[in-house]
């Protein structure tokens, strides 16, 4: 009977510790452009709830895809947890590292010369950052000059050597 009722109070032992609140959430190291309350805001293990190791990857990724909005392709975000009174900090620590910019653009069917122009006509160079944003606008230029569907043209970034530049490579 003794050991039944130590086992019921260790279960709920954990079962409390599982549930400890989230007295703070900070996030340090975010560049220009992303501000630290509307990501955490966004985010699943939030001020006043319970903290969640489960979200943990979801929050980090959503941080990393945030980052990935602004050109910041290779980030390095890591999570810390310590007790303070009220629960629990979480702690982000966010390293950008590099803007990575656009280098040039790979189209199998469109060569360089006209590759360059529909760039020129985009107003893209090499000060562009490499976003979402800018690949979408650019895989849809590209649709348009070979009269394919936008929706079958895959777009990835390739980051070079400098770990500064990128080329977008677009097929179909």
């Amino acid at each position: 009977m003794r050991a039944l009722l130590c086992l019921l109070m260790l279960l709920t032992a954990v079962a409390q510790a599982q549930a400890v609140a989230i007295a703070e959430v900070v996030i340090d190291g975010l560049p220009a452009g992303l501000m630290a309350d509307t990501v955490a805001a966004q985010l699943a293990n939030a001020k006043g709830g319970a903290f969640d190791r489960a979200k943990e990857k979801a929050d980090r990724e959503l941080i990393v895809m945030q980052l990935h909005e602004l050109g910041y392709l290779d980030p390095d975000v890591k999570a810390a947890n310590t007790f303070v009174t009220g629960g629990m900090r979480l702690t982000w620590a966010v390293k950008p590292r590099n803007l990575i910019t656009l280098e040039t653009v790979q189209v199998p069917g469109l060569g360089k010369d006209a590759t360059q122009a529909l760039l020129d006509e985009l107003k893209l160079d090499k000060e562009t950052p490499c976003t979402r944003a800018t690949s979408e606008r650019v895989a849809e230029a590209v649709a348009t000059r070979l009269a394919v569907n936008p929706l079958f043209i895959d777009a990835v970034w390739k980051i070079g050597g400098s770990r500064k530049t990128a080329t977008l490579v677009l097929t179909h």
